[in-house]
């Protein structure tokens, strides 16, 4: 007979039922405990400016680059709108300030044609005094005048650049789904303030300085004019001069007969009273033919000083809004990224550093990629990523090669091609010289033909040239002509070494080919008119290749 198991009891079957639930619910709960034990422990332990979740990184991030994108379009005609707003103002400023030599010509007229203005501007040429009558009388104040006119028209400017600056940040800020951050709003605005206020000064840029000198030169010109004119007239009215005090002699000896011991005297006086009788008459009438002529021709050379002023000053504000408008771009350019970086994490450092990286080595073997503008930017990027631990070993190394005497750049073959004004052509020999940057080579004799012209080689080009500043050539030609006088040829060029890289095809490659023009003029050696000409100049730019960088510090994904 089989024994059977014993029945289990309604409350047993309950006690074993509350033991296994309490066991189960135990379990979860201090699994559950357990979890959140060790992430807050993960977080505790998390380093501070630890990456944040990639969602919300990623947001802020590509709203940032997108705000960058709008900043940069607001801020970009802004220079050229104040450049035009303050240009439309100019010519009345001008005008204010012309307006008193123009007021003086009718004075300085009755002066030219008076016995005492003729013989004190013949005498001023002959001693070729610093200061003319003209400074005096019509100039006077003038070049005061002009440099205020150039720092007002400056500080206009920049009252206007940053009045509309600070008002399209506010507005795009405003239009914004998510405002843009004040703080940043402000470094930006400060950054910009600053720069417009050194950046390419109007008063002193090359194009300004070059003519508000030029007043006394001016004056002086117009001076030596006068006093040749003048000196021409005195020899022209030497016969009439002679046979006036002639005739004063012989009525002076008449009247001067009584005055006994007094005789030597009053003929002095005689013949000076006839002197100058002749002068004036003579005055008299040149004033009355050519008066108007001579205050018109006055009128004119002040009206195209005038204009030159006003094209100088139009010319250097261009640059400044040209400087401006890159100088809006590097500051939103710097301070987004800057706010990227700290915004974005390791994640977006590392991909900022990478694309840094990336347009250095495009420009490291391509010398048509080196320009200033693209230089500059670089620059200011790499500035942005300084605290980023992906560049510690790149930036000062980059920095290096991009600043200083790098990129080099050097003009490793110059050829002239072409051939004289037709006019002046002939089968006889060419030499010369040019001056490269101050640097003079000697050009070999060459057997240069009607038609062919001539292929002279420069044997010494310029080295290292600085893509901040100007390529300045100066050709001096002559031709031999045997029996006859030889002719004589010079020409010149001059742009920025930078507008030589703008120049170059799109490629890479560090060694280019360049086509300029240079206008040839004929310096008339006793022949009739100045001949003139163009030739060609073949330039062959090349530069090393920019160092190599060490790779990114940047954990694999």
């Amino acid at each position: 007979m089989t024994a059977s198991l014993p029945r289990k009891t309604p409350e047993r079957r309950r006690a074993h039922g509350r033991i296994t639930s309490f066991f189960f619910w135990a379990t979860i709960v201090g699994l559950l405990l357990a979890t959140v034990g060790l992430m807050v422990v993960g977080a505790l332990r998390q380093p501070v400016g630890a990456d944040k979740p990639a969602s919300v990184e990623t947001a802020k991030v590509e709203n940032l680059r997108q705000q960058k994108t709008r900043a940069e379009k607001a801020l970009e005609k802004l220079p050229r709108e104040g450049r035009d707003w303050v240009e439309d103002k100019l010519d009345d400023e001008l005008d204010r300030t012309y307006q008193p030599a123009f007021d003086a010509i009718h004075g300085y007229a009755d002066f030219h044609y008076s016995i005492l203005g003729e013989y004190t501007e013949l005498l001023g040429t002959a001693l070729d005094r610093s200061e003319t009558e003209l400074d005096k009388r019509v100039f006077a104040g003038l070049d005061g005048r002009l440099q205020a006119v150039a720092k007002e028209t400056e500080i206009a400017f920049i009252e206007k650049y940053i009045e509309e600056m600070s008002l399209a940040l506010d507005e795009l800020s405003a239009s914004e789904k998510e405002t843009l951050p004040a703080d940043l709003l402000e470094t930006i605005k400060g950054d910009l303030m600053q720069r417009v206020t050194v950046t390419a000064p109007v008063a002193s840029a090359a194009s300004t300085m070059a003519v508000l000198g030029t007043t006394k030169l001016l004056s002086k010109t117009v001076a030596k004019k006068l006093g040749a004119k003048i000196a021409q007239k005195a020899a022209a009215k030497g016969a009439t001069k002679l046979g006036g005090v002639l005739t004063g002699a012989g009525s002076g000896a008449a009247a001067c007969a009584w005055s006994g011991p007094a005789a030597a005297a009053c003929g002095v006086g005689g013949a000076v009273i006839a002197w100058v009788a002749v002068d004036a008459a003579v005055i008299r009438l040149d004033e009355y033919f050519n008066r108007d002529d001579f205050e018109a021709d006055l009128r004119k050379q002040i009206a195209d000083h005038k204009a030159a002023t006003r094209e100088a000053i139009i010319q250097a504000l261009g640059i400044k809004a040209e400087e401006m408008e890159k100088s809006g771009r590097h500051a939103v350019n710097k301070h987004f990224t800057a706010r990227a970086v700290k915004e974005g994490g390791s994640a977006e450092q590392c991909r900022l550093a990478d694309e840094v990286l990336g347009r250095y080595h495009a420009m490291r073997e391509n010398l048509s990629l080196r320009r200033l503008e693209a230089i500059n930017a670089l620059l200011v990027q790499l500035e942005a990523l300084n605290e980023v631990p992906a560049m510690a070993k790149i930036a000062p190394a980059m920095r290096s090669a991009l600043n200083d005497k790098f990129p080099r750049l050097d003009l490793t073959h110059v050829m002239i091609v072409g051939n004289l004004p037709v006019q002046l052509r002939a089968d006889r020999d060419v030499s010369g010289r040019v001056t490269i940057n101050g640097r003079t080579s000697t050009l070999d004799r060459y057997e240069a033909s009607k038609t062919g012209g001539f292929r002279l080689t420069v044997p010494m080009p310029a080295s290292g040239l600085d893509i901040s500043k100007d390529l300045t050539v100066k050709l001096e030609l002559e031709q031999h002509r045997r029996l006859l006088a030889n002719r004589h040829f010079d020409g010149s060029l001059t742009m920025p070494v930078d507008e030589l890289l703008a120049s170059l095809p799109e490629g890479s490659g560090q060694l280019h080919q360049v086509e300029k023009e240079l206008h040839l003029v004929h310096q008339n050696d006793g022949e009739d008119g100045a001949a003139r000409g163009a030739l060609r100049l073949d330039l062959t730019l090349s530069a090393p290749p920019l160092p190599e960088m060490p790779p990114l510090d940047c954990p694999t994904p």
